[in-house]
């Protein structure tokens, strides 16, 4: 009897010491929403050390609090106690554990947990197959969805759900898995159920089998915006575009409220067809369900915009955006560089910077696409010193555009040093080096770059050999352009693709030898070549051959009718010529197509700010500056001796 006395005394001074624990913590509430979890894990490492057990309602508060800061620091020192104290044999913190460490992306972690289980429940199943699903690692999720088959444990609606989108994530490999399942969800009676129905429908979807996906979806008993969302995503995945708009006018049809994935989708799928009259209609749909004020919708607007050449209204929905994150920032400032309009994508990128808000990666990536595209060698440095202060030049991707843009401005000792400093050198970095040295004009350099680079074990791309041969083409150096391209057949063995024979069709060109031009033209392989034409056209123009120019301008006109250049190539030809009929009657033809030229745009750079200036314009701002170095740059180009053609009136152009 005295020991059964001594007994409870104990139990009851223990449970008392374990009450004052937790009122020295503020109590479970605390620690259970992430508050004081750090003296709370100190507590009970005292309470391990003294050989006391853990109490089971302030562990699993501690789980809970872990959960909701992503602590992995705090959920290993938990673990480790749980381990000692043997508590991870109960089924409930075994489980808590694994989501714990499957959420903070530790699976090895969370597999080394569910091991110690001896008799693994439900619960506990799904545990471990949620965190391999959630962390794109669907075979495993497989693997122990079949393992858990094979027992006496029935599946539940969840488990049916993870590994569903488990097969998602191994796409058109994870059909097979998924029409097992599907067999698996009727065995088990959820067949009827709307949630695994709509997953059934994505599964097929994204594994690439539409047609088994939209005959679930008309025989789903009911259709909501998950379905249509389901099935959406799933057209757009596939590149069937017009499929996922026809889904979208039926859901309007029905009535159904269209939500944030259905729009980011239709976007998306806007921004691959390029379809800027559809994306009109959508920023309608958006507007009219208050989702415009939505920063991730809005953002994706912004890019679809931009993606779609109408920087306009891109840069309207951008400055119209209540609220402006690091990605919306990318979105208008990358549709800019994209787009070729640098110099507006450097001044967004100074007003982000006025912000207060840090670059990203991608940021960075798109206004170095800016100064190489603005020959902005004053802002790159700028921009590269903000790099290396924000650790980001070992960035393969960041290292390459820094290359690029150098040799872009012609600063090559810049470039090279940049290059020589790269950790990797992958063909992109020989490619963006090359490129700037052979269309620059240095053709010994980028031969050079390209003998190294073979050595160095990396074959030249069908781009650098295009590089190359544009180079040539642009220094007029024909010997060593026939001479690169056979030792580009020969040498490397690589086919001669449309681009490269439009290199030597300009190279031909562009030094007067149009008939081997156009003989060479015709025994392209493949379809017709407007750049080649464009390119012969361009050589007749300066040659004065009339015929055979009329011949490129034929064949520019029935591929492209309302191409501008070519009309004005053809136009200087017959003025040329004296033939004002042929002149007249070609304008005629060209006020009837609606042609118009696009005047030609230039940048010139002072201190730290681009100006850009167009054909016939006199700039305003700093307008005396700017004249200045225009007549000095206009000196250079006199000296080394090019000279304007006058022989033609503008005004026939």
């Amino acid at each position: 009897m005295f020991l059964a006395v001594t007994k409870r005394t104990c139990t009851f001074n223990r449970r008392h010491a374990h009450s004052q624990v937790i009122a020295s913590l503020g109590g479970l509430h605390r620690i259970h929403d992430g508050n004081n979890l750090d003296r709370a894990l100190q507590a009970v490492e005292r309470l391990d050390l003294e050989g006391e057990p853990i109490p089971k309602d302030l562990a699993y508060c501690i789980l809970q609090g872990c959960t909701k800061r992503k602590d992995l620091a705090a959920a290993r020192q938990l673990r480790a106690i749980m381990v000692r104290q043997e508590m991870v044999r109960i089924s409930l913190f075994a489980d808590y554990l694994i989501r714990l460490f499957g959420l903070c992306g530790c699976l090895s972690e969370a597999e080394e947990i569910f091991s110690m289980v001896r008799q693994p429940t439900i619960y506990t199943w799904n545990a471990i197959i949620s965190a391999h699903a959630n962390l794109k690692s669907s075979k495993q999720a497989l693997v122990h969805y079949y393992s858990m088959w094979r027992t006496s444990v029935k599946p539940s609606k969840v488990t049916f759900l993870l590994v569903l989108k488990a097969c998602t994530g191994l796409a058109k490999d994870g059909l097979a898995q998924g029409r097992m399942i599907h067999d698996h969800t009727k065995r088990c009676g959820f067949l009827c159920d709307e949630m695994i129905g709509n997953a059934l429908v994505d599964m097929y979807a994204k594994c690439g089998s539409i047609e088994l996906a939209q005959d679930l979806f008309e025989g789903l008993a009911h259709r909501s915006v998950v379905s249509y969302g389901a099935l959406i995503d799933g057209c757009v995945q596939n590149g069937l575009n017009h499929i996922a708009f026809k889904y979208f006018e039926s859901m309007l049809r029905e009535g159904i409220k269209p939500n944030r994935v259905i729009f980011l989708c239709l976007l998306r799928a806007c921004s691959k067809m390029g379809a800027l009259e559809q994306v009109v209609q959508i920023h309608d749909h958006i507007i009219n369900n208050g989702l415009l004020s939505d920063v991730v919708v809005g953002t994706a607007l912004v890019d679809t915009y931009a993606k779609c050449e109408d920087i306009e209204r891109a840069c309207l929905v951008f400055d119209r955006l209540p609220t402006k994150n690091v990605v919306s920032w990318g979105a208008i400032i990358g549709g800019l560089a994209q787009h070729g309009d640098g110099r507006s994508a450097l001044w967004w990128f100074g007003r982000m910077q006025h912000d207060r808000l840090k670059p990203d990666r991608a940021i960075y990536l798109a206004v170095l696409k800016a100064c190489a595209s603005n020959g902005s060698s004053i802002q790159g440095r700028m921009i590269h010193h903000q790099i290396v202060k924000n650790n980001l030049e070992n960035d393969i991707s960041i290292g390459n555009s820094l290359v690029d843009m150098y040799a872009k401005c012609c600063t090559f000792e810049e470039s090279h040093d940049v290059f020589d400093k790269l950790q990797v050198r992958d063909i992109v970095s020989w490619g963006a080096l090359i490129t700037g040295y052979a269309l620059n004009g240095y053709f010994k350099e980028a031969w050079n770059c390209v003998m190294e680079m073979d050595q160095a074990g990396i074959s030249p791309s069908e781009i650098i050999f295009t590089s190359i041969l544009a180079g040539c083409s642009n220094s007029g150096l024909v010997k060593e352009g026939y001479e690169f391209f056979n030792a580009m057949i020969v040498g490397y063995g690589a086919t001669p693709t449309v681009a490269h024979y439009n290199c030597m069709v300009d190279l031909l060109g562009r030094i007067g030898c149009l008939e081997e031009a156009w003989r060479v033209l015709q025994n392209m392989p493949g379809e017709s070549s407007i750049v080649a034409y464009r390119s012969l056209l361009a050589g007749c123009k300066t040659y004065g051959n009339r015929n055979l120019g009329k011949l490129c301008f034929e064949e520019v006109a029935r591929l492209d009718p309302r191409s501008a250049s070519s009309f004005a190539m053809l136009l200087k030809t017959y003025g040329d010529a004296d033939m004002w009929e042929d002149i007249v009657d070609l304008q005629k033809l060209k006020r009837s197509r609606g042609v118009w030229k696009k005047p030609g745009r230039a940048y010139i750079e002072i201190a730290t700010s681009v100006h850009e200036f167009t054909v016939g314009e006199r700039s305003l701002e700093q307008g005396e500056p700017i004249d200045e170095n225009i007549k000095r740059l206009a000196h250079r180009i006199l000296k080394v001796g090019y000279i304007p053609a006058l022989s033609f009136m503008e005004q026939c152009i």
